[in-house]
């Protein structure tokens, strides 16, 4: 159960919605990257000016924020003509959960402020109606921008059947990706560390067989999580020393490629032979979503698998982290097509540019 909020607000009516609606929001930031592919849900529960509840979906197969917001409360009693706020509106199927709607109807809460509509078909407004027709009160797209930027993950999924992907890599100020053949060190450790924080928010990591070739990563998420992300290996042709991290059985590993006579690596990890040549790499994403549930992946190289997930369009956001180092020559960066930046932050010398795809 969660612990019991405090906090004191101003009285409720429309112009309050929007500080409660954004204490929603701020709560379901708090499980990004445990929830997936789930969306990210904050719920907020308000009686009499005053928060008297709250919770957010705190892992996939858990109770969702509305039922950990309800059950924070002292007493059933209390959300008799309470106002609930949550950031998604909530849902209306059988999953792992049953549904939120009825659970709100049950407590016999007076109104309901929602950010935006679920885009999942099996709610998509069927819970809205369905409070309405009980006579509750709804408020809907309070904040609706901050609530869709929130499920933007959420919303790739839905729509496209894949992952939200998030290409990450360094380039030099001389705009090299790196040297043939040998490990380079561009980023400093600052932004590595940065680097370990994106990944503890992602549920899988994909590198291409070459990078492991050369780097030998490990794919891990030390320095913040003790359970790091599903790790995908990409290739053509097998090729992958049997010392290599990705085998350590630190997490699970797919080692996936499009060619069938390809001999693959026997052991720790899984094998995927993909089936549709000419459109493998939508494959491999669609399922990576389809059968291990991943919402949201980063893809952190080496330059030619990121060139192909960018050249196909299969990209959603870019983190480019350009370093003062110069190499003079070497493998130029990936061609960033159809990019329109977002925000920039520095790190110790390091620029991070974020871009989303137009």
């Amino acid at each position: 159960m969660q612990k019991k909020s405090n906090i004191s607000t101003a009285p409720v009516d429309g112009s309050a919605d929007s500080s409660f609606l954004l204490r929603a929001l701020d709560l379901a930031y708090r499980a990004r990257g445990r929830q997936s592919p789930n969306p990210p849900v904050g719920a907020v529960i308000v009686r009499n000016g005053r928060i008297i509840g709250e919770g957010y979906h705190r892992q996939f197969g858990g109770a969702h924020a509305e039922i950990n917001a309800i059950e924070s409360v002292d007493t059933a009693r209390a959300l008799d003509d309470a106002t609930l706020y949550v950031s998604l509106e909530p849902c209306f199927h059988y999953g792992k959960t049953p549904p939120c709607v009825d659970a709100i109807l049950a407590r016999k809460f007076r109104r309901v402020v929602i950010g935006t509509r679920d885009i999942n078909p099996l709610t998509a407004g069927r819970s809205v109606r369905k409070l309405q027709t009980a006579r509750i009160s709804v408020r809907e797209g309070v904040l609706r921008q901050k609530a869709l930027e929130l499920i933007r993950a959420f919303r790739v999924n839905q729509l496209e059947k894949r992952p939200y992907v998030l290409l990450k890599y360094a380039v030099s100020a001389d705009g090299y990706f790196g040297s043939p053949g040998r490990q380079v060190w561009l980023s400093n450790p600052f932004s590595m560390r940065l680097v370990h924080l994106w990944r503890s928010k992602f549920d899988a990591i994909l590198v291409g067989a070459n990078t492991v070739r050369t780097d030998n990563p490990r794919l891990s998420t030390r320095y913040f999580n003790k359970i790091s992300p599903l790790r995908v290996i990409l290739t053509t042709t097998g090729k992958l020393q049997k010392n290599a991290h990705i085998f350590d059985n630190n997490s699970p590993t797919i080692i996936a490629t499009p060619n069938p006579d390809v001999n693959l690596s026997a052991g720790t990890a899984e094998n995927w032979i993909l089936q549709s040549p000419e459109d493998y790499l939508r494959e491999l994403l669609e399922r990576l979503l389809a059968e291990k549930n991943t919402g949201t992946l980063m893809i952190e190289g080496g330059r030619h698998t990121l060139q192909q997930f960018i050249d196909a369009g299969l990209w959603d956001e870019a983190a480019v982290i350009r370093t003062p180092v110069s190499l003079g020559d070497g493998i130029p960066e990936p061609h960033l097509k159809g990019a329109r930046f977002v925000d920039s932050l520095m790190m110790a010398g390091d620029r991070v540019e974020i871009f989303r795809k137009r």
